[in-house]
C-alpha cells in the first residue's frame, strides 16, 4: 500500500529556506576544505626542500657581508701599519702620532657601526625574505577562518533543529522527522571540514568548538532514537505515520525495515567520520601543547639576531622533521576527508527527493513554500558566511599589497648592500692613500 497523506505542512522545518541554508553551508565548507587541504598538501610536499632556503639565503648573504666588513677592517689596520719597520719609524716621530691614531680609531668605529647596523637589519631581512612563505600561511588562515565560521553557524543551527525535533516529536510527521534527520546530517560535513582541514592551520579555539560539536552529537543521538521509535510506528493508513519513498527505496521494499537500515548505517557512518575528524584535530592540539609549536616560525625571532645562524639550523631541522611526520599522516587525513564528504551527495539527494515526492501529499493541499520567521532567520545567519567570504577576499588583496611592498623593501635593501660595498672599497682606497702620504711625509721629515 502507498502512503497517501504525509501530514501537515511545516515550512520552518521543511521549507526551501532551511534546506537551502544548510545545503549552502555544507557545500561551501566542502569546497573550502578541499582547497585548504590541497594547499596544505602542496606545502608539506615541498617543506623539506624549501622550508629553510630563505633562511639560509638571508643568513649567508648578510653573514658574508659582515665577514667582508671585518676583513676590510683588518686590511685597514694593516694599511695603517703595513710593516713592523713602519711601526718603528712612527716611534721616532718628534710629535705623537695622533693623526694615525685618530685615523685608526675612526676606521674601527666606522666598521663597528657598520657591523652593528647589519645585525640590526638582519631580522627585517629575515622577515622580508620569508614573506613569500607567510603569504601562503595567511591565505590558509583566511580560508580556515571562513570554514570555522561556517561550521560554528551550522552547528548552532543543527542544535536548534535537533531540539525542535526532540521537543515536538509527537506533533511532527514521519516525513518531517526524516527531513530533519537528513538536514542535520549536513552539519557533520561542516564539522569534519573544520576539524580535518581548518585545524591544520589554527587550533586556538579548538576546545570550545569540540564542546559545541559534542553538544550537537548528543542531541543528534537523542533525535536518532526518537526517529527510530517513530519509524517503528509506521502505518500507511494514518496521516503523518508514513511517507512516499519513491526514488529512495525499491517499489517492493518493506517499510519501515529498509528505513531503519538506512537510519542505522548513516548514523553510524556520521559518528565514525566525526570521531575520526575529532581524533585528527585533537592529536594536532595535543602536539601543540606538547611542544609541536617548535616546528613553526617563532613570533619572537626578530629579537634573536645574536643566535640567528644557530636558530636557522635548528629551524631547518625542525621543518624537515615536521614535513616527514606530516607526510606520513597526509594519506590518512586525505582519506578521512574524502570519506566524510561522501555524506553530502547522499543526504542532499534524500532531502530533494523527499520534498519532491511528498509535498503533493500534504494534508489539505498545503505546501511548504510559505516564508516564516524560522526560514528567514536561518537564511540571515547563513548570509554571514557570504560576509566572511567578502572579508576574506579583502584581506587577500591586502596580502598581495604586503607582498609587493616586501619585494620593494628587499630590492631597497639589496641596493643598500651594493652601495655599502662600494663605499667600503672607496674608504679603503682613501685611507690607504692617506696613510701612505702621511708616512711618506713623516719619513722624509725624519
Amino acid at each position: 500500500m502507498v502512503c497517501a497523506d504525509v501530514g501537515e505542512a511545516n515550512a520552518d522545518i521543511a521549507g526551501i529556506g532551511v534546506v537551502t541554508a544548510f545545503a549552502f553551508q555544507a557545500i561551501s565548507g566542502f569546497i573550502l576544505s578541499i582547497i585548504l587541504h590541497i594547499m596544505q598538501a602542496v606545502i608539506l610536499n615541498h617543506a623539506s626542500l624549501h622550508a629553510a632556503r630563505p633562511v639560509r639565503r638571508s643568513l649567508s648573504s648578510l653573514a658574508s657581508l659582515r665577514d667582508e666588513v671585518q676583513r676590510i677592517e683588518q686590511d685597514l689596520i694593516h694599511s695603517i701599519h703595513p710593516t713592523h719597520q713602519a711601526e718603528k719609524i712612527t716611534q721616532h716621530f718628534r710629535d705623537p702620532p695622533g693623526t694615525l691614531c685618530a685615523l685608526h680609531e675612526h676606521a674601527r668605529e666606522k666598521m663597528q657601526n657598520l657591523v652593528q647596523n647589519m645585525c640590526q637589519e638582519l631580522p627585517q631581512t629575515f622577515v622580508d625574505e620569508n614573506i613569500h612563505e607567510s603569504r601562503s600561511l595567511q591565505a590558509r588562515s583566511i580560508i580556515a577562518d571562513i570554514v570555522y565560521f561556517s561550521s560554528d553557524v551550522q552547528t548552532l543551527a543543527g542544535i536548534a533543529l535537533a531540539l525542535v525535533g526532540i521537543i515536538r516529536r509527537s506533533s511532527l510527521s514521519l516525513y518531517q522527522l526524516h527531513l530533519i534527520y537528513d538536514t542535520i546530517n549536513l552539519t557533520s560535513i561542516s564539522n569534519c571540514a573544520a576539524l580535518i582541514s581548518a585545524s591544520a592551520v589554527d587550533r586556538s579555539n579548538l576546545p570550545s568548538r569540540v564542546f559545541l560539536m559534542a553538544v550537537f552529537g548528543l542531541l543528534y543521538f537523542v533525535f536518532v532514537i526518537i526517529f527510530g521509535v517513530r519509524l517503528g510506528q509506521w502505518d500507511d493508513n494514518i496521516p503523518g505515520r508514513c511517507y512516499n519513498s519513491r526514488g529512495l527505496a525499491l517499489p517492493d521494499a518493506h517499510h519501515p525495515y529498509v528505513d531503519k537500515i538506512y537510519l542505522g548505517i548513516t548514523c553510524m557512518y556520521m559518528f565514525c567520520v566525526l570521531f575520526t575528524a575529532l581524533r585528527i584535530a585533537i592529536s594536532r592540539y595535543i602536539a601543540d601543547k606538547a611542544g609541536g609549536e617548535r616546528f613553526h616560525a617563532s613570533a619572537d625571532r626578530s629579537s634573536k639576531f645574536y643566535h640567528r645562524e644557530g636558530w636557522a639550523k635548528q629551524q631547518e631541522l625542525s621543518n624537515q622533521l615536521y614535513a616527514l611526520d606530516a607526510s606520513e599522516t597526509q594519506t590518512y587525513v586525505s582519506s578521512a576527508l574524502c570519506v566524510a564528504m561522501l555524506q553530502l551527495p547522499l543526504h542532499l539527494y534524500f532531502i530533494i527527493r523527499l520534498r519532491l515526492t511528498n509535498e503533493p501529499l500534504l494534508s489539505n493541499g498545503n505546501d511548504e513554500s510559505k516564508w516564516g520567521f524560522g526560514q528567514i532567520h536561518v537564511l540571515i545567519t547563513s548570509a554571514g558566511l557570504i560576509v566572511e567570504c567578502c572579508k576574506g577576499c579583502h584581506n587577500g588583496q591586502n596580502i598581495g599589497l604586503q607582498y609587493v611592498n616586501s619585494k620593494i623593501s628587499i630590492e631597497m635593501l639589496r641596493s643598500l648592500v651594493t652601495k655599502l660595498r662600494c663605499w667600503l672599497e672607496l674608504l679603503q682606497r682613501k685611507l690607504k692613500d692617506l696613510v701612505q702620504l702621511q708616512l711618506k711625509g713623516r719619513i722624509q721629515g725624519f
